[in-house]
């Protein structure tokens, strides 16, 4: 009995710690000047880079998701590594007025987000994957409108970007 009110003691003590901690952090972030993002070299929007589109991941005839690169860039558009949460909301708009949801896929790991980035010769950018849920009912059209937010972990902002994106249907 005596070592588990020892052990409680120390649980609590901890947490207390880890508590004030966490204020410290607060008030510090809460004196921080707003525009930071500046001085940080966050991200100021973002885009869907253009050959974001249909998806084969399966290795079957047409696509079954939508690959997004997406890039954050900085206030003098240039791409930017930034930590976030993506939302990739992608739409049939076919019926005006009425845009219906097919796939909603979210990316709210910062560490899963990081390994999708990609930095080559020519390109920076998230590659992000949307696949098609089993029961999606896709449009005719063979296109979507990719409805895309990114939130800055750093700076709390948050960023929308929105694409016209197309696909093969698995009957083509």
């Amino acid at each position: 009995m005596k070592y588990r009110a020892e052990r409680l003691e120390r649980e609590i003590a901890e947490r207390d710690a880890t508590i004030e901690g966490l204020k410290s952090q607060i008030s510090t972030l809460q004196g921080l000047d707003p525009n930071r993002r500046r001085i940080a070299f966050g991200p100021a929007s973002i885009e869907i880079v253009s050959r974001s589109g249909g998806m084969d991941f399966d290795g079957q005839p047409g696509d079954d998701g939508i690959m997004i690169y997406l890039r954050p860039r900085d206030e003098e558009g240039d791409a930017v590594k930034a930590p976030g949460n993506v939302t990739i909301d992608l739409l049939d708009t076919t019926i005006a007025g009425a845009p219906r949801s097919v796939a909603v896929c979210t990316f709210d790991d910062p560490d899963a987000l990081r390994k999708t980035w990609h930095s080559q010769l020519l390109t920076q950018h998230y590659s992000l994957r949307c696949p098609f849920p089993g029961e999606a009912k896709l449009p005719d059209s063979r296109s979507l409108l990719a409805s895309v937010t990114f939130t800055d972990l750093d700076s709390g902002a948050v960023f929308k970007a929105e694409k016209e994106v197309s696909f093969r249907r698995r009957s083509d």
